[in-house]
């Protein structure tokens, strides 16, 4: 069950509500139904590697008038559904492979979807890097 199940949020929330480094670059009004259904009004934003570390490092503001459709730029990749951990460690106060490996249970899922790797198997995973332009 998830948190929004079990009335910890409400969709209309800000997600700023909860993660209050989100309001930076004119995110401040988002909610967590824009964020969740890719109409956040940022969806070319870079997300940088820190973010994941420290929330303060919230990346690009937004491009679009947060709400629009998300077919206005069906071009554009959607890369608001890194904030989607984020919210959850933030309403749950646990980490969100924590969270998730709860709601995989409770489904009798535990075996079959796997998010994020354990932290203490990652001093055993090797860091991958897109060459760049120049090989």
């Amino acid at each position: 069950m998830g948190a929004g199940e079990h009335g910890a949020f409400r969709f209309t929330d800000r997600v700023a509500d909860y993660v209050p480094e989100f309001s930076r670059n004119g995110k401040g009004d988002i909610s967590i139904l824009q964020l969740m259904t890719h109409r956040a009004g940022f969806p070319t934003a870079v997300v940088p590697p820190a973010v994941w570390e420290d929330h303060a490092c919230c990346g690009d503001g937004v491009q679009f008038q947060p709400g629009m459709d998300a077919g206005v730029a069906p071009a554009l990749p959607r890369r608001t559904a890194h904030w989607t951990p984020v919210l959850i460690e933030a309403v749950t106060g646990k980490d969100f492979r924590e969270s998730f490996a709860k709601t995989h249970r409770a489904l009798g899922l535990q075996d079959d979807i796997i998010v994020g790797m354990p932290r203490a198997a990652m001093v055993r995973a090797a860091d991958m890097h897109e060459p760049g332009a120049d090989g």
